[in-house]
């Protein structure tokens, strides 16, 4: 499983109030098949899906962070993009 997909899925999972480490029980036969952030995976892909086309804001705030700095650093673009798509 890719580690964003996890991060994500993980995220979701506490934003339930759910563990995510928590066994995931099978419900036919009641046998732990993972844990708990697993069925939320797919969630998880959905939202990463909709962030992966940049808003107008979100690409002006990584071309005026690459201007903050004297050499670029794909952390910072990447930060101050999202940062921009939460407001």
């Amino acid at each position: 499983m890719n580690k964003m997909v996890e991060r994500v899925a993980r995220a979701l999972c506490r934003k339930d109030g759910v563990d995510p480490d928590a066994p995931r029980y099978n419900m036919l036969d009641g046998a732990i098949s993972g844990k708990q952030w697993e069925d939320y995976a797919d969630d998880a892909l959905a939202a990463i899906d909709a962030m992966s086309e940049p808003t107008d804001e979100m690409i002006t705030a990584g071309y005026e962070a690459l201007a903050s700095v004297s050499y670029t650093s794909p952390n910072i673009v990447w930060r101050a993009m999202i940062d921009r798509a939460r407001r």
